[in-house]
């Protein structure tokens, strides 16, 4: 018998053997599938959540520079109230 040649048993062992491990490549391939969708949904919920923190942190930056420009208005009124009533009182005491 050639030593390439096999017997027909052995033959039809080396096919289901390798018909076996394409078939285990194959769930392999199907589950790496499966888990890639899953991360690419994962990530694509990291992107909402991203992008709405970033939407609520231009409207707290937006409320910030408010609340800033009506302290700057209170200091600017507070400061004129005062030298108003210092303006009365040195009257009131000149009189």
């Amino acid at each position: 018998m050639n030593p390439d040649e096999q017997p027909a048993a052995s033959q039809g062992d080396f096919f289901n053997t390798l018909n076996d491990k394409v078939d285990a490549h194959g769930a392999l391939v199907d589950r790496f599938h499966a888990d890639l969708q899953n991360f690419s949904k994962q990530i694509a919920g990291c992107d909402k959540l991203v992008r709405m923190a970033h939407i609520s942190l231009n409207q707290i930056d937006a409320r910030i520079a408010e609340a800033v420009r009506i302290e700057a208005q209170a200091a600017v009124q507070l400061e004129a109230t005062g030298r108003e009533a210092a303006r009365a009182a040195t009257e009131a005491a000149d009189a």
